[in-house]
């Protein structure tokens, strides 16, 4: 369907690629959000990554309602939602890709925004918008809970070097880029930070646009696989030692500025956060290995040396440590 209320040159196909597992309590909200987009000329594409309940079945009666805007493929279980968005690229019709993952949802307005976003500047090619943490239920988390942070726009690779600043349901992105980086990483180790990984080889490479206003919700809920804090910091190291290596090897495009890409100081903090989120999780066998590993790369911090030794005392010594701490 076309959008008769915008300009033809508004008017791109958008691939809307939605990864699924066992999603059945959400998916349905997803997938009514997408088709009650103003931009209508869209298709969506559900991966199901091998669910065992009855999310097929779901997103089966919204195919035989809405064919040919949605199409349904089932794989066997890869485990990693990367596997099923590269599915979903490789079958997509779009000159456009979005993303959206199966327990989250769009306002109405969303692609139109972001279409027109890309629009302005025809050397874009990925705009993103920013979040609202939402609760099981679609709740808002109250706003001094809510994340914030900045949304530069243009060669932003050594903003994005130095912190992860997209969120995969916000991004709008030129299927021929993503084509160009080889798509998502599926390696195991960045599980968790594909995305990461995906949009620190397109900032290498591409000029980006934000939309810091356009919020999509992201719903927080027990089985989401990014509050593995372990899970995490491990895809977080190895997206940034891939984009190190694109520094290395002259692989950033030169109107980015990496004079201010420290790739010393950017492994450190992550290796310090990897052992202080670890510990604090009580998830020590982890924390040990990214203590032993960040030792073999010359990495120790004071505050990984804390960890580490209050991780071997008795914890009622931690606590007297704590409590003589609070006390000055």
């Amino acid at each position: 369907m076309v959008d008769e209320n915008l300009p033809m040159s508004y008017q791109p196909l958008v691939s809307v690629v939605m990864p699924a597992y066992n999603a059945s309590e959400f998916i349905a909200e997803a997938i009514k959000s997408v088709l009650s987009q103003t931009y209508q000329h869209l298709e969506l594409i559900v991966i199901d990554d091998g669910s065992v309940d009855n999310t097929g079945e779901i997103v089966s009666e919204f195919v035989e309602k809405y064919k040919p805007t949605i199409r349904y493929q089932y794989q066997d279980n890869s485990g990693r939602p990367a596997c099923a968005r590269n599915k979903g690229i490789i079958l997509a019709r779009g000159e456009w890709i979005a993303f959206l993952d199966s327990d989250d949802y769009w306002i109405n307005g969303h692609l139109q925004q972001l279409i027109e976003k890309a629009e302005i500047d025809k050397e874009v090619d990925l705009v993103y918008g920013s979040k609202i943490w939402v609760d099981q239920n679609g709740n808002e988390y109250p706003p001094e809970y809510q994340p914030r942070y900045e949304m530069p726009e243009g060669w932003i690779f050594a903003e994005m070097f130095k912190n992860n600043l997209m969120c995969t349901s916000s991004l709008l992105v030129k299927r021929s880029k993503i084509l160009d980086v080889d798509l998502f990483n599926e390696s195991q180790e960045l599980k968790v930070a594909e995305d990461y990984d995906l949009c620190l080889k397109i900032s290498a490479i591409s000029k980006v646009a934000s939309l810091p206003k356009l919020k999509y919700y992201y719903r927080r809920h027990n089985t989401n696989t990014t509050l593995d804090n372990s899970k995490r910091a491990r895809g977080l190291i190895t997206a940034v030692d891939n984009a190190a290596n694109l520094v290395i090897n002259g692989k950033v495009a030169k109107e980015n500025n990496l004079q201010d890409v420290d790739i010393r100081k950017r492994i450190v903090e992550l290796y310090e956060h990897a052992v202080l989120t670890t510990y604090y999780d009580k998830n020590y066998l982890e924390m040990r290995r990214f203590v032993v590993e960040g030792i073999l790369r010359g990495i120790m911090t004071r505050k990984i040396v804390e960890k580490v030794v209050l991780s071997l005392l008795p914890r009622k010594v931690v606590a007297i440590i704590k409590n003589m701490v609070r006390a000055k």
